[in-house]
């Protein structure tokens, strides 16, 4: 498979030069996306749900996909097409809609939704044909529902890749990270970021072009950091048991959680201390359930 790859890249080396030269990387990017998602199919294989928890936190897109697909979508829709690539080769997929507590209030839910997409009368997409907007919200929440059945259908799952989850959550935030962070200090690479990859610090671009660079006209956000301080205390929660934090061993966990919740703040955005505190005290719930109530008065004190 990767002989076939690469000679596939061989083949159509002289034409990709030539759309690099002319300035065009739509081509190039596509096919290595094709070349990634082959590389998925065949390399990951029962294992590929977990790209899922992977680009749950990349905000951003890639452009030269079509109708503007984010990356949970995009994740969705590979593993779909594995599962379905599954049946048609001959394998005993079972689909499966996961407990019934979640996916009866679920599927009321899209119910409704469905309800007024249909009554609207209009597609909502231009690339599909609408004559209006506001259809890709409805695409968006269908696609992300999906990941529940497709979760639950999916064979063979191991509990040590269960496990795994937290840490590819916090991998997948440096998608964002490194193109946002460089073109903050390197606005000038924003362009050629952006015609492939979306998650571009467009502000400090917009005020280098205007000749008022570093910050002189406003605050300088960082707002990958509040993602990547998010997934820092996921994987203290996750991975680190609360009653053994008073041990002197687990002492360094305290300055870790303060830098993650520094880095949400210092992301410029209020969302971001606000996602932090509601996935925090949802890893507490998860060790010590209700008593979590308790914290509420302490954090309305200070």
């Amino acid at each position: 498979m990767l002989g076939l790859i690469a000679f596939s890249f061989f083949i159509a080396s002289p034409w990709l030069t030539a759309e690099a030269l002319a300035g065009d990387f739509t081509p190039l990017s596509i096919l290595v996306g094709l070349g990634i998602l082959t590389l998925f199919f065949f390399g990951l294989k029962d294992r590929s749900w977990m790209i899922i928890p992977l680009c749950l936190p990349i905000q951003g897109r890639f452009n030269f996909l079509p109708l503007n697909f984010n990356m949970q979508e995009v994740a969705s829709l590979a593993v779909l097409s594995y599962l379905v690539l599954q049946i048609i080769f001959g394998r005993q997929i079972v689909f499966r809609l996961g407990p019934a507590v979640v996916w009866v209030p679920l599927a009321g839910l899209l119910g409704i939704l469905l309800y007024h997409w249909v009554r609207s009368g209009d597609i909502g997409i231009r690339a599909l044909g609408g004559a209006g907007w506001g259809g890709r919200k409805y695409v968006l929440v269908f696609l992300t529902s999906l990941t529940l059945p497709l979760l639950h259908s999916f064979p063979n799952i191991l509990q040590k890749d269960l496990q795994r989850i937290p840490f590819l959550y916090f991998c997948g935030v440096f998608v964002d990270l490194v193109p946002d962070t460089l073109t903050t200090f390197i606005p000038a690479l924003a362009p050629s970021i952006f015609r492939i990859f979306s998650s571009v610090n467009i502000g400090e671009y917009g005020r280098a072009v205007t000749g008022n660079f570093s910050g002189l006209g406003g605050v300088t956000r960082f707002a990958s950091f509040g993602p990547l301080g998010c997934s820092i205390s996921l994987m203290i929660f996750s991975y680190i048991p609360i009653s053994s934090w008073l041990a002197y061993t687990r002492l360094w966990v305290y300055p870790l959680l303060t830098l993650s919740f520094m880095l949400s703040a210092l992301s410029g955005f209020r969302t971001n201390v606000f996602n932090f505190v509601v996935s925090s005290l949802g890893g507490i719930f998860c060790w010590i359930r209700f008593r979590v109530l308790f914290l509420f008065p302490v954090g309305a004190f200070f």
